[in-house]
């Protein structure tokens, strides 16, 4: 889990890109935790509300596809 923060907080929409895929692929990656907090750094305005949510969209789809 700490891994998965540090990658957030230093590659940012990519990190957290490349997470949510692995975890709608079924590799035990928690997105509760990613998307948590992707929503702590939008209440920084570190990310961006409709960037995350457009990443986090696209993300799921890579994924489960």
């Amino acid at each position: 889990m700490d891994l998965i923060l540090s990658l957030m907080e230093s590659y940012g929409y990519a990190a957290m890109f490349i997470c949510m895929v692995l975890e709608n692929a079924n590799v035990p990656v928690p997105s509760e935790i990613v998307l948590g907090f992707a929503g702590f750094l939008i209440s920084q305005n570190i990310f961006d509300f409709w960037t995350t949510f457009i990443v986090a969209c696209a993300a799921g789809l890579t994924g489960s596809i």
